[in-house]
Formats: C-alpha cells, sequence, structure tokens
C-alpha cells in the first residue's frame, strides 16, 4: 500500500522532467551531428581540394631546389630562392628542419609553428593551418599588368612597375601605397590559366596560413613552404549559410530548452509545496517527513548527533470535536502546529501525521534531556488554550546511527506511545526490544494463522470439570493448543489475543466447534457416554445475525445432540449490541443449547449481566480464589453469588480451583462443577478418554 500511494508522486515527478531531458539531449546529438556533416562536408569539398594545390606549390618549389642547388648544401642556394614570391606569388616563406624540427634554413619572415596550428595529414607532406584567418587581407603583388576588358574584371598579367603604376591610378579601389598592395574590400579570384588571374573588384578575400611540410628525403631534412591559402566567397558562402542556420536554430532551441528548465523547476516547486502541504494545519505533511527525515539521517550516518523519533497524540480529541466542532478540532491542531515549529531547532522536524497525531523528530545529547524537552513540548501545547487541558501519549524511538527508515522508526514509536496507561499517569514510552519481540511474534503469528488451520495444527484439548458430590467426571471445556511445527506448543495467551484482535478468532471458534463435534459423535458411534464439552464463542460472532442458525447447521452436520454443547459467552459480549446479543442467546437455548457466562465477576456489571441475559450456566472467575482475602471477603462474595444463581435457576461452575480447601469449601455452598488444576490439568482428547471412560481404560491396559 505505500508504494501504491508513492507511485502519484514520483509519476508526476518523472513526466514533468524526463521529456524535457530526452529532448534536450536529442536535440544536442542532433545539431552536433548537422555540424559534423557540415564541417566535414567543408573540408573535404573545400580545404582538402586547397590543400593539395598547396601540395603540388611546395613539390614545385622542391623541385626548384632539386634542380638548381644541393639542398644540403644552402650556401649554394640560388638568388631566386631568397625572393620565393618569384616562384610563386603565393608563397610566404621557405624553410628547412631537420627530424626534430630544428630550423635549419629560412627565408621569408615566418617559421612553421607545430603548437598553435591545425595539423592535417595527406600523403607525402604534412599541412599546418592556421585557423586565425584574416578576412579582406591586403595582398601584395609585384611585377603585374593590369588590362581592363570589361567594367568588372582585370586582368593580371606578366609586367613591369611603370605598368602596374598606371593601373594603380585608374583603380579607386586600389591603393598607392608602396607595397602596391590591393585594397581589403577586393576579393582574389585565383584560378590559374597561363600566368593570368582574374579579379573582382566587388569580391572579398579570406586568407588562411598555411605551412606544407614535406616528408624526409633522403638528405635527411624537410622542406617546408608557407602558402597563401585563399578562398572565394562564393565557395565558402554555402557551408557559412548551412553554419549559420543550424547556429540560429540551435541557439532557438537552447533558448527554448533553458526557458523550459526553469519552468519546470518552478512547477516543480509549486507541485513539491502541495505534495507536502497539510490541509488542516497549512504546514508540512507525512510525505514531507519520510523524505527530508530519510536525508538527515543518512547524511547523520557520518556525524555523532543523536537523533529520537517521536509520536504525540493527543487524547480523547473525537470527544474535544464533539464538544467543540470539527472546525475548532482543527485550528486546534493548527496552534499545535505552529507551538511545535517553535519548538524545534535546525534539523529536526515536527509535522502532523493523522488526526490529532504529530510525528518529530529530534536531536539529544542524553535521555533525561530528551524527556525533558518532551515533557516541557507537552506543557508548550497546554498553552494553545488557556481555559482547556489537554493530555498527550507519547512514544519515543531512539534511534541508532546506522538507521534511517523513517516510516518503520515511526511504526515503532507509535507502537511505544500505544503502551501508555489510558489513566495519564505514565505519559511517555520508550520502544523497547520486547515491544519488537512482541512485533516479530504477532507478525509471524500472522502469517503462519491460515496455513495452520488447513494443516490442522490447532489442537483440541479438554480440562475436566467435576461433580461436588461424588467427584467424578461430568463434563469438560473445550479449550485450543498450537503445535506450531518450529516453535512447538505455544500457549493460548500467545496467539488468542491476537486473533481477537485481528478476527480470525471467528475461523477458529468454528474450527474448535467443529472438532468438538467430531469428537462427540465418534463417542456415540461407539456407543460411549457422550460428555457434554463447553465451546467458547468470542464477541466478534456476535456481529452476524445468522449465529445462532450457523452453530446448529455446523452441530447438525455430525448428527451430535444439542443438550451435549454448552456455549461459554464473554461478559464482554454483553457490551456491544445488548440487542442482537439477547436475541441470539434466546435463539440457542430455544435450539436446545446450554448458554453459560465465562469469568462471571471479572468485568463491573456481571448482576446487570445475570439479569437480562436468561443463561443456564455462570462460571466464577479464579480470582475469586486467590489473594490475601480468599478465605474472608472472597468466601461471602462466593457464597452470595450461590445463592443468586441457585435463586435464578442456574448452575455454578468454579474455575481455577487448586487446593482441597476450595473444593471443601465449594461443595459446602452448593457449586455444582468444579474445574482446575486440583482435579486434572487440559489434557489430549487420548489423555480424556481415558480418565472418561473406563471400559477404554480398561482395554488400554
Amino acid at each position: 500500500m505505500e508504494s501504491k500511494r508513492k507511485l502519484p508522486v514520483a509519476k508526476i515527478r518523472r513526466k514533468a522532467i524526463w521529456p524535457s531531458f530526452v529532448g534536450f539531449v536529442v536535440v544536442c546529438v542532433v545539431f552536433a551531428f548537422l555540424y559534423t556533416i557540415i564541417i566535414d562536408v567543408f573540408i573535404h569539398n573545400v580545404i582538402e581540394q586547397k590543400n593539395r594545390d598547396n601540395y603540388e606549390t611546395a613539390l614545385s618549389v622542391k623541385s626548384f631546389f632539386n634542380a638548381n642547388t644541393d639542398i644540403k648544401d644552402v650556401k649554394t642556394l640560388p638568388k631566386e630562392i631568397m625572393q620565393p614570391e618569384q616562384i610563386n606569388p603565393q608563397i610566404k616563406s621557405i624553410c628547412l628542419i631537420n627530424s626534430e624540427n630544428e630550423l635549419i634554413w629560412q627565408t621569408g619572415k615566418n617559421k612553421p609553428d607545430f603548437n598553435k596550428k591545425f595539423e592535417y595529414k595527406m600523403d607525402g607532406c604534412t599541412i599546418l593551418i592556421d585557423y586565425d584567418f584574416d578576412v579582406n587581407e591586403e595582398i601584395a603583388f609585384s611585377n603585374y599588368v593590369y588590362n581592363d576588358e570589361d567594367d568588372d574584371d582585370f586582368i593580371i598579367q606578366d609586367g613591369n612597375e611603370t605598368a602596374y603604376q598606371v593601373i594603380l591610378s585608374n583603380l579607386p579601389l586600389i591603393s598607392d601605397d608602396t607595397n602596391h598592395t590591393f585594397n581589403r574590400r577586393i576579393f582574389e579570384n585565383m584560378v590559374e590559366s597561363s600566368g593570368t588571374y582574374f579579379v573582382n573588384p566587388r569580391d572579398t578575400i579570406i586568407n588562411m596560413p598555411c605551412w606544407v611540410i614535406l616528408d624526409e628525403d633522403e638528405s635527411g631534412l624537410r622542406l617546408c613552404v608557407e602558402i597563401e591559402l585563399f578562398m572565394r566567397a562564393e565557395e565558402v558562402a554555402p557551408f557559412l549559410f548551412a553554419l549559420v542556420v543550424s547556429v540560429f536554430f540551435s541557439f532557438i532551441m537552447f533558448l527554448w530548452f533553458i526557458i523550459s528548465f526553469f519552468r519546470l523547476l518552478s512547477d516543480r516547486r509549486r507541485i513539491d509545496a502541495i505534495l507536502n502541504l497539510d490541509q488542516v494545519t497549512g504546514g508540512l505533511n507525512w510525505l514531507y517527513f519520510i523524505k527530508t527525515g530519510t536525508k538527515l539521517l543518512k547524511r547523520n550516518g557520518r556525524k555523532n548527533n543523536h537523533y529520537a523519533v517521536v509520536s504525540m497524540g493527543m487524547r480523547k480529541y473525537t470527544n474535544y470535536c464533539t464538544y467543540y466542532g470539527v472546525s475548532a478540532g482543527e485550528e486546534l491542531l493548527g496552534k499545535f502546529y505552529t507551538i511545535l515549529q517553535n519548538c524545534i531547532k535546525k534539523k529536526e522536524l515536527a509535522i502532523r501525521h493523522e488526526r490529532a497525531e504529530f510525528g518529530l523528530l529530534l536531536m539529544f545529547e542524553d535521555e533525561a534531556g530528551l524527556e525533558q524537552r518532551i515533557k516541557k513540548i507537552a506543557f508548550m501545547l497546554n498553552s494553545a488554550a488557556l481555559d482547556q487541558s489537554f493530555h498527550f501519549s507519547t512514544g519515543v524511538y531512539i534511534i541508532d546511527r546506522n538507521e534511517d527508515n523513517i516510516t518503520e522508526i515511526y511504526n515503532s514509536a507509535v507502537v511505544a506511545r500505544n503502551c501508555c496507561s489510558d489513566d495519564a499517569t505514565k505519559q511517555i514510552c520508550y520502544f523497547t526490544d520486547e515491544m519488537y519481540n512482541n512485533q516479530v511474534w504477532e507478525r509471524k503469528v500472522e502469517n503462519d494463522m491460515e496455513k495452520a488451520l488447513y494443516n490442522h495444527e490447532f489442537e483440541l484439548y479438554l480440562q475436566p470439570k467435576y461433580d461436588t458430590k461424588n467427584e467424578t467426571l461430568s463434563a469438560a471445556e473445550a479449550l485450543v493448543r498450537w503445535n506450531h511445527p518450529t516453535e512447538g506448543f505455544v500457549p493460548p495467551s500467545k496467539f488468542i489475543p491476537i486473533f481477537e484482535a485481528n478476527g480470525f478468532i471467528i475461523q477458529l471458534d468454528d474450527y474448535m466447534l467443529a472438532e468438538v463435534c467430531r469428537i462427540q459423535a465418534t463417542w456415540i458411534a461407539r456407543r460411549e457416554r457422550v460428555v457434554p464439552i463447553s465451546v467458547n464463542v468470542s464477541r466478534a460472532h456476535f456481529t452476524k445475525n445468522d449465529l445462532a442458525e450457523h452453530i446448529c447447521k455446523t452441530v447438525d452436520f455430525f448428527k451430535v445432540p444439542h443438550s451435549v454443547i454448552e456455549l461459554e459467552l464473554t461478559e464482554s459480549a454483553f457490551f456491544d449490541d445488548k440487542a442482537a446479543l439477547l436475541n441470539t442467546v434466546k435463539k440457542l437455548r430455544a435450539a436446545g443449547f446450554k448458554v453459560s457466562m465465562d469469568d462471571f465477576g471479572a468485568g463491573y456489571s456481571s448482576l446487570n449481566t445475570l439479569k437480562e441475559l436468561p443463561l443456564d450456566v455462570v462460571k466464577l472467575d479464579a480470582e475469586f480464589f486467590r489473594g490475601k482475602d480468599e478465605m474472608n471477603r472472597g468466601k461471602l462474595i462466593v457464597e452470595e453469588t450461590i445463592n443468586l444463581a441457585k435463586k435464578l435457576n442456574m448452575q455454578i461452575v468454579a474455575e481455577g480451583i487448586e487446593t482441597r480447601e476450595q473444593v471443601d469449601f465449594l461443595k459446602h455452598n452448593g457449586c455444582d462443577l468444579i474445574q482446575g488444576f486440583f482435579f486434572a490439568k487440559p489434557m489430549s482428547v487420548q489423555d480424556f478418554e481415558k480418565s472418561a471412560f473406563k471400559k477404554t481404560s480398561r482395554l488400554m491396559n
């Protein structure tokens, strides 16, 4: 049931967080995959092709080296090498390095930096690309002539300095500085065709420095060539557009998820506030106590704080609500809650569990101080209404260091609270090992009782009743013993109260009545003298309107005369439904059954019961014959009770008789039957038959 109560809460929280989390992960994966595709396509379709062109350029430089000098002897290098742009205008620097990347020789301003550039491997070379590129980079060219072909394009051909100056004077977008550079607005379309390059003044240039490092040859040196990697706008634009669109949509999605996430957090706080709200006091409830209390106890496992769970319940809260009204009762509980919140400290809890019951999680140093604090809290609660006095029952469970199951701990505190006396003399009870053992035993009994009934583990025992005149066995009482497969023989006092509390006593009584009828049917079949046997009928049976019919049906099934069955009622049954009890007793007596009252004198209304119930037998309680006053006041009461019963035409049975003196006293005062250890203890059916039937006894001897 506990898991079913928690299930709706768990569903609310899962629905609130998991869809957004999964959606966020999916979006991240999708956009990461999309970015990967865009970059991969860009690298393979543009960058890689440019790198292959640069690789070819680097090979041409190496060919120039091989054709003009011995690469091992850098002193023999021709003058053209000192001006690499004369070999190819894209070349900025040329270097020679050894296998340990040490610089041997260079021309130009730059040298390869293996730490700051992206390394790209190709067959025969390694390419280092610096992604700190510039847009609209100024590009210097010398010794070129520009001829105007149309309004947009200019042809650049090998020429002289004079022709270059003429072009500078005719182009408004070209600067005339001493380095003869194009303006940054010019985008160069470098399509090589017979030494001719086409330039569009309305384009822009993207320049990425690139080092092509050829693999080592037989000389042990590597040739490094710095080449400007130029890209036209139409080459980069599709990828930039796709990247911008992807970034835009990813930004929108991420923004939506962030907003959704904070909204979910806000909703979750509101849900938690609703789930943790106690509708009566307006404070925190049991769910909060479980969740927060468990966290506190788990953290406390690493510390030395001492914790105790306290269950504090107001006595007779129902009476208060009956007198003042339910609204006033709930208002009082709200005041109690406010007082408790003021009494607790940090890392302590106080909630209303149910009705007028409050649960507390308190820290303490010693048990004496804890008890004083609980008494102080009870005193503070009494201040909630100056003209009223309240009484509280308190159960305390001292928590071990490694315990954190707050639900089971609180249940133990409730068990301790239920042990408090009703007269307010004992207001605080601590959970003990004995209470724990009783709980374990009760659980074991409830687990095994159905199986025990099915396996006939409940055995019928009979205690003889002796006639006072001749002191002969004249009747018996049916008693139950549980022959447990692992616990052995279990006395009734250890399981009958549990059965009365959980209602299983009805099935057990039916079972015992059937067993008695079966034994008596056996005696009838064997033509033995059938001894009347009294059978207990629990007060729980009287909730049935057809109890008399049910008993008659069971007895008639075994074909046993009703006169040999005596039905014993406890006086407590008289305090339930008097009309139903009286109607059932009349039906049973009319059917031929004897009805007796067990434990007469144990209650406070015995005389009134005798007045209203038409009984056949009265059993005097054993307590009349125990104690210091049994020879004086007890005898007087027994004498008068016997006289009263005789006048009402009732048979008298005294139980619990243990001495000859008691037997003589009862015989003298006219008691009919005596039951007790003086004559015989409860015994099995086989032993009873030996005592009851002389013929059977002789045959067995």
